[in-house]
């Protein structure tokens, strides 16, 4: 179990050397473990070079901002056989991300379940909603349709597939 053991960025980084393409993961959860992109962007690059099949990744609860972010959803579509990925509760921008992920999603027919949750808002000293960070006025409209076309790509992914599963897509 490697959740919730701290190993940040140099435990990722280890673990990614790790990964061959002789080796098939069900789960690598690497969830609340104050990983950054650049633990994020090390297990990317070992699984997309090496060629490691993993079906379940979990990065959640970490600090992974849009630069991570993105290079975990570059693995979406790539050889390793994702099935799901979890980036739920990190720092990163959706708006920012929002293109990349559209991408990866229309690439991709096996993945059936999707966790881009970010973080919560953050908060002033007080402990008033920073306005700036909830997305308020025209940042807010821009989230909104980030998510709607994320929304659509996934809904037009599934139509598309085969089997009739829908999937999971968590916004």
């Amino acid at each position: 179990e490697l959740r919730g053991n701290g190993i940040a960025d140099s435990g990722a980084e280890a673990i990614a050397c790790s990964l061959d393409g002789d080796l098939r993961l069900e789960n690598l959860d690497l969830g609340s473990n104050m990983i950054s992109a650049r633990g994020a962007r090390a297990i990317s690059d070992a699984l997309l070079a090496r060629g490691a099949r993993v079906a379940v990744l979990s990065f959640a609860e970490n600090m992974v901002d849009t630069d991570g972010a993105r290079a975990l959803v570059a693995v979406i579509g790539s050889t390793v056989g994702l099935r799901s990925l979890n980036l739920y509760e990190n720092p990163f921008s959706l708006r920012e991300l929002e293109p990349h992920l559209v991408s990866a999603i229309k690439r991709c027919d096996k993945l059936g379940r999707l966790d881009i949750r970010a973080r919560a808002p953050a908060r002033t000293k007080t402990g008033a909603p920073d306005a700036l960070a909830a997305g308020a006025g025209p940042l807010d409209a821009e989230r909104r349709a980030a998510k709607r076309r994320v929304r659509a790509a996934w809904a037009t992914r599934s139509r598309m597939q085969l089997d009739g599963r829908r999937g999971e897509l968590f916004l």
